[in-house]
């Protein structure tokens, strides 16, 4: 029997119909299972490509095949599996109450391989790196510690108004400035450069690297991971270059201010902050565990330093020109800032509750403006059932964002900047579906930095419009539009933006920081 089988002709037949048999096979288990979720039918060999890989406005894409395919749209190509998601019942259902296997982040090869991202651990994969990491950022920035930063929210501020009364046409370095020095203050302890900081330079140029990585279909290693093997001077392989530049500056970025820290912290130098109570409780150096600690403590710290401030920063430049175009909006808000602060007086964090409009201000700046689109990604860890369509391992779970907070099923008029829609007798409309449920992501995911970033920009807003008025103009048609990368913000634009009164430039000149 075993020499039977040995035979050339056996052999020979067994090879011919080896790939029958398999195919078969894969045949008969898909069709044991659920479909899959339902999409447009893929091209012969290259599937969904030409869905996956647009580069612009992919959620505007998905948004519209979700007319005809329902809240989820499943695209599939070249090995690639992508389910996004157009409803925030399926959001939570899948992403939160599922969160067990879909916390992990997809592989995204330039981004994470290449560029080096995925040592954040906002694009980390679901690791217990991760969560070690996680665990450290959580515990100095929860809802119940993070009013110890509001004393450098003050002090900031103020610096912020002076700022910008003094130069206004500078307006956006000073909107930047003011979420850096905060961000650098509170993690590092260290007072930044007004102009040209290395740290920020540094920094900023490697969140360039990210935003420009991060549209699907930008670079085509992502789609074909095996290009990694081929030699630098083939035609089509300057994304080797680029990867490396930005690779390299963003080490150093994430190296050089824990450093600093340091040394300031040997010199007896050092403020208190997030990076002195972290290195404080680091064991000693000759202890086994220090060296992994020690990398767990800087890679969180330069999650905030890095893409920290960039989103916020996002979210007050379009809040700014938004001022200028609703002018309704601005003279509303003040009437509430003078109703309740006083005129003249820069809003405190004990007058938040009582500044309704103001929160529904900035809630709908998010809803009305996502700067990330389509979310960060999930990942499935393993094949699951879910609504009765099989969700094969690997595949990439996308909330749109986009699409809920511009969906009519939502919000009534969900092109138009409505302030007033997230209040209801006085207060917050709780039957309004919140932004904030969606915008920051979903289960264990879900950004544990928000409570610092909405006390940031609940600052900037409120003390912005109690001592300014801001307005398009004058000789120029003011546009709100945005550039293209994984993080919109806003492209330039010019406003003008001047003390209220004689009375409130008085305000500022008083002020002291």
């Amino acid at each position: 029997m075993l020499d039977n089988l040995q035979s050339p002709l056996v052999v020979g037949g067994l090879v011919i119909l080896a790939p029958f048999i398999l195919k078969r096979l894969v045949e008969k288990v898909k069709n044991s299972r659920p479909p899959l979720p339902p999409g447009p039918k893929g091209y012969p060999i290259i599937g969904n490509l030409l869905e996956i890989g647009k580069k612009e406005t992919p959620w505007i894409n998905y948004s519209e095949l979700s007319k005809e395919y329902g809240d989820m749209v499943y695209l599939e190509a070249l090995g690639i599996k992508i389910l996004v998601l157009h409803s925030l019942d399926k959001a939570v259902e899948l992403l939160e109450k599922k969160s067990g296997n879909y916390s992990g982040r997809p592989v995204m090869p330039m981004i994470f391989e290449h560029l080096r991202f995925n040592e954040y651990f906002s694009n980390a994969d679901y690791t217990p790196t991760w969560r070690r990491q996680r665990r450290i950022f959580h515990q100095h920035f929860h809802p119940g510690v993070v009013s110890r930063y509001h004393p450098i929210h003050s002090h900031e501020i103020i610096r912020y108004v002076q700022d910008l009364a003094a130069t206004p046409l500078d307006f956006k370095h000073h909107i930047q400035h003011y979420f850096n020095r905060l961000i650098f203050k509170t993690f590092y302890g260290v007072k930044i450069q007004d102009r040209d900081d290395p740290y920020i330079k540094a920094g900023a140029t490697a969140v360039e690297g990210f935003i420009q990585a991060g549209v699907p279909g930008t670079f085509l290693v992502d789609i074909i991971p095996a290009l990694k093997y081929l030699p630098r001077w083939l035609p089509g392989m300057g994304w080797k270059d680029f990867a490396e530049y930005y690779r390299n500056l963003g080490l150093w970025a994430k190296q050089a201010p824990y450093d600093h820290a340091v040394k300031m912290m040997m010199d007896g130098n050092a403020e208190e902050s997030v990076a002195t109570r972290l290195i404080n409780e680091l064991p000693s150096p000759d202890d086994p565990a220090r060296a992994e600690q020690e990398q767990d403590v800087r890679d969180t710290l330069a999650l905030g330093y890095i893409a920290g401030s960039d989103t916020s920063f996002a979210t007050a430049m379009t809040f700014t020109i938004l001022m200028a175009l609703h002018p309704e909006v601005q003279k509303k808000a003040q009437e509430e800032i003078d109703s309740v602060v006083g005129v003249g007086q820069i809003p405190g964090f004990e007058d938040r509750d009582k500044l309704v409009y103001i929160d529904a201000i900035i809630r709908e700046v998010f809803r009305w403006h996502c700067e990330v689109p389509l979310g960060l990604p999930h990942k499935a860890s393993e094949d699951d059932v879910f609504e009765g369509y099989f969700i094969p391992k690997g595949t990439i779970i996308a909330a749109n964002l986009w699409h809920i907070m511009k969906d009519p099923a939502n919000y009534d008029n969900p092109n138009e900047f409505i302030p007033e829609r997230h209040i209801k007798d006085g207060q917050i409309n709780k039957d309004v579906l919140d932004p904030y449920d969606a915008v920051f992501g979903y289960g264990r995911r879900i950004c544990v930095g928000r409570y610092l970033s909405l006390d940031a920009l609940y600052l900037i807003v409120s003390t912005t419009l109690a001592m300014f008025d801001i307005s398009p103009p004058k000789d120029k048609k003011l546009e709100c539009k945005f550039n293209d990368g994984a993080i919109l913000a806003p492209e330039p634009y010019e406003v003008i933006i001047t003390p209220r009164s004689a009375r409130h430039e008085e305000a500022i000149r008083n002020l002291v920081y």
